[in-house]
């Protein structure tokens, strides 16, 4: 399928720019020079002829009655009397049956070949003799079709060679761009401090300089909106606790359906403050690794969280699946703690999921990787909510109008916490139903333990 021209690369637009302006400009100078080297050999013949016919011409003048001279060899001379007859002839008769029509300067084509003609009228005391001289244009038409052959060869050769020229010098133009760009892909990826190579000259570095100053401007905004969001949670923190005593208390006093709502909804609450605050933390420039844990120390975490998750599971089945050949000496870049609440959030989810029945916790490991899944029998996640099932508060529609406890920001916490450790974390749905949550997380082999 056709790429559409706005979505060519600049250098592409540009190299094809030049090639087309080239094309233009050649093909014009191609056709003009044919043009010139065609005159020019037929200007030559005609010269060429005129001058044969010259001689005769002065002799018919000087002396009329006296029969013309033999042609030298090889020149083509046709002689006509005033009373019509061929007084002299050195033309092939298909040539002399041809020149007869030509008045002044013409070509003509016969059986024998192509040929220039001059045609000569001198007035003599018993009348007007006509002169024709022929040239043979057959060197002449060897060199307008070579000449020809050789633009047509040479001119698409050079447009090519202009394009390629055209596409490495934007090429080198626009090397900074591309650094740029890098750049850009890298803090993209990584955070942090950082800025955008500031190089070339004129108009690129303007761009990088402005560019720098939008990257600062947005990281200054996102700093900003995470210091609020932190407080915010901080400061919610308290006031939720105390609501949720006095909700437990209440409670205790005087038991109803209503009084058990609200204890859950504080609860959500308090969650919610709760998850804020850590991915809040966790988001922050300044956040440090979450530190180093032996694999031995993760099984150990994600043993616990299947015994926590059971407690909340009701009917689903909840196991722990390890496999053979994991490595339980190596290290990983992440702390019990956030391993633990990275389990936490995704079981969590899986639970959620209807109408699941079983949850399967996987730990296996290869070469590089400690690659932990959790893995439910419900009916998956829709395909269109897996682009954006790790944004803040993104949650399925059908979700939405559940009655659903979750806020939406336990997966934002996961990809952030498992991209501190230099992994990454993926959502899918898997082959048999049931969605797939995988983490990746580095090993870090012979490393001592932080």
């Amino acid at each position: 399928m056709r790429r559409p021209v706005r979505h060519w690369s600049l250098r592409v637009r540009l190299a094809v720019g030049a090639a087309a302006v080239a094309a233009v400009l050649l093909g014009s100078l191609a056709a003009l020079v044919a043009v010139q080297v065609r005159d020019v050999a037929l200007e030559s013949a005609t010269q060429l002829a005129a001058d044969d016919l010259r001689p005769y011409a002065v002799d018919l003048r000087f002396d009329p009655e006296e029969r013309p001279d033999p042609s030298s060899p090889g020149l083509l001379i046709l002689v006509v009397d005033p009373e019509g007859r061929v007084a002299h002839s050195s033309m092939p008769r298909p040539l002399a049956a041809a020149v007869a029509t030509v008045q002044d300067v013409g070509t003509v084509r016969t059986s024998i070949g192509h040929f220039r003609v001059v045609h000569l009228a001198v007035d003599a005391r018993r009348g007007q003799w006509r002169l024709w001289a022929a040239r043979d244009l057959t060197a002449g038409d060897a060199l307008v079709g070579g000449t020809m052959l050789t633009l047509a060869i040479g001119t698409p050769v050079a447009v090519v060679l202009i394009g390629v020229a055209a596409f490495l010098i934007a090429g080198a133009a626009l090397r900074p761009v591309d650094r740029m760009r890098a750049s850009a892909d890298r803090l993209r990826a990584e955070g942090g401090a950082g800025a955008l190579p500031v190089e070339g000259g004129g108009e690129l570095v303007a761009l990088g300089v402005t560019l720098n100053g939008l990257i600062d401007d947005l990281r200054a905004l996102a700093e900003h909106e995470r210091r609020v969001t932190a407080d915010a949670a901080h400061e919610l923190r308290t006031p939720i606790a105390v609501l949720a005593a006095q909700a437990e208390l209440a409670e205790r006093r005087a038991p109803s359906a209503d009084l058990v709502e609200i204890r859950r909804s504080v609860d959500r609450l308090a969650r919610l403050a709760d998850e804020l605050l850590v991915l809040s933390r966790a988001e922050g420039a300044a956040a440090e690794p979450t530190g180093s844990s032996s694999v031995a120390d993760l099984i150990t975490e994600a043993m616990a969280e299947v015994d926590r998750a059971r407690l909340l599971a009701g009917p689903v089945v909840v196991d722990l699946e390890l496999a053979d050949g994991v490595d339980e000496t190596a290290e990983v870049a992440i702390d019990p703690a956030a391993f633990g609440r990275v389990l936490a959030n995704l079981t969590r989810n899986a639970l959620a999921a209807e109408p699941a029945s079983a949850v399967r916790i996987r730990v296996a490991s290869d070469v590089d990787a400690l690659r932990v899944e959790v893995v439910d029998d419900g009916r998956g996640v829709p395909e269109s909510f897996l682009p954006f099932a790790f944004d803040r508060f993104a949650r399925p529609e059908e979700a939405r109008g559940s009655g659903s406890q979750g806020a939406g920001l336990g997966l934002a916490l996961v990809r952030r916490l498992v991209e501190r450790a230099g992994g990454r974390v993926v959502l899918r749905n898997g082959p048999d139903g049931g969605a797939v949550a995988e983490v990746v997380l580095p090993l870090q082999r012979g490393r001592g333990r932080v």
